[in-house]
């Protein structure tokens, strides 16, 4: 998972998110649906009744969800570019000093607070844990439009996770092959990637199957059975 500046701007929140935090942190990630807005066409056909037709795509939101340090780097992160959306200067205070009680809210410039958002399906491989990379989601121009809340608990081993909620303009995918990986050969690549090609079955496994076939079902159509698994050669 990463998050990367929109548009090429010099400044964004993604400057705040370590790449090497958010692969490790990340604890679980929710891909956006497909989802499709549709019409109603009336009297297209008589008899039929009204007949839907798309119009629109539909982009739902996502979660990501991130296990915290005792640094809560994470949370503060998430709270920082919550804060420059509805105005940073407002709701950030240092070493308890307290904030005016009639300051007001200001939303910021959508160009100045929303990134692009990363998310990428890994699969094990030869030389780390996340080498094969068969599918990635690019969420253009996200947001966080809600952070949950932080359960905190006295005594409680578990780790604290944070759960954000982010709104965005549309995604998109990047689709790779997971045999694809630099430094293995074609031949390593189909030994331990490629699960299309099984080897054929020898004569002695098509009789094996064949006997437990009859301790199961019995004799019936056992001829049948038997050329169809040895054919005849013409």
């Amino acid at each position: 998972m990463e998050i990367k500046p929109s548009g090429g701007a010099s400044e964004s929140p993604a400057d705040m998110f370590a790449p090497e935090l958010m692969e490790i942190f990340c604890d679980e990630a929710q891909l956006p649906n497909s989802n499709t807005a549709t019409g109603t066409q009336n009297g297209l056909i008589t008899g039929i009744g009204s007949v839907d037709y798309p119009h629109t795509r539909v982009f739902t939101e996502f979660a990501l969800t991130f296990m915290l340090d005792a640094e809560l780097t994470i949370l503060k992160a998430l709270n920082q570019w919550y804060y420059d959306i509805i105005g940073q200067e407002n709701n950030i205070t240092e070493d308890g000093v307290p904030l005016s009680s009639n300051r007001v809210m200001k939303v910021g410039y959508k160009d100045n607070y929303v990134c692009d958002i990363h998310i990428t399906k890994t699969e094990s491989g030869k030389i780390s844990s996340t080498e094969r990379k068969p599918i990635t989601y690019v969420m253009e121009k996200a947001w966080p439009y809600q952070i949950d809340a932080v359960p905190l608990q006295f005594g409680s081993s578990q780790i604290t996770r944070v759960t954000a909620q982010f709104k965005y303009e549309r995604h998109y995918t990047i689709n790779r092959d997971v045999r694809n990986i630099s430094g293995i050969s074609k031949k390593e690549s189909e030994k331990y990637f490629d699960y299309k090609t099984l080897p054929p079955l020898t004569e002695a496994q098509i009789l094996d199957n064949l006997k437990r076939q009859v301790d199961v079902v019995g004799n019936r159509n056992l001829a049948q059975r038997m050329v169809k698994a040895f054919p005849m050669e013409e």
